[in-house]
């Protein structure tokens, strides 16, 4: 008798847990309003920029490449996000306007890398250079939705290249 009674008291209350537990999963998306989103959240980045020499001429064929700090390690050593997909080249008129591949929500020690790949090809040889965030222009557009798209950055900078050193 005892074991019909207790069988009969654990349907009852597994009834009854099953109902709140389907009840409760219910008004979850009522209080949160969420919808499934998967990966990481990111943001869109545009690298626009110019690279004369010195004297102003425009420089061809520079490799433009977007980097940024993406966390200090326990021995403090520095670690960046890059990628091939955030190296572009200059075109004739020596400008790069392109969008780079990026994850961070939060930039952190932006820089940009600016180095001669074709040698004396398109107006001679040029020092390479890296430009940190002292020398780039970084403008924010918050995306106003707030979710998982976290807005817009645009990185400009303008840049003048030095002829290469020759070593003898």
């Amino acid at each position: 008798m005892i074991a019909k009674i207790r069988h009969l008291y654990e349907l009852i209350v597994g009834a009854i847990l099953a109902f709140l537990g389907l009840g409760g999963c219910s008004q979850i998306n009522k209080i949160i309003n969420g919808v499934d989103e998967y990966g990481m959240p990111h943001a869109n980045y545009k690298i626009i920029g110019e690279v004369t020499s010195e004297d102003g001429k425009p420089i061809q064929g520079i490799k433009v490449k977007y980097r940024r700090l993406e966390y200090t390690d326990d021995e403090g050593n520095k670690q960046y996000f890059e990628s091939e997909e955030n190296e572009f080249l200059t075109d004739k008129e020596g400008k790069v306007n392109a969008n780079a591949f990026d994850w961070s929500t939060e930039p952190k020690e932006i820089t940009i890398t600016l180095e001669d790949i074709d040698g004396a090809e398109n107006g001679g040889e040029f020092e390479g250079q890296v430009l940190s965030e002292n020398d780039l222009t970084i403008d924010y557009e918050k995306d106003e939705d707030g979710r998982w798209h976290q807005g817009d950055f645009t990185i400009s900078f303008n840049a003048k290249l030095k002829p290469a050193t020759s070593e003898e």
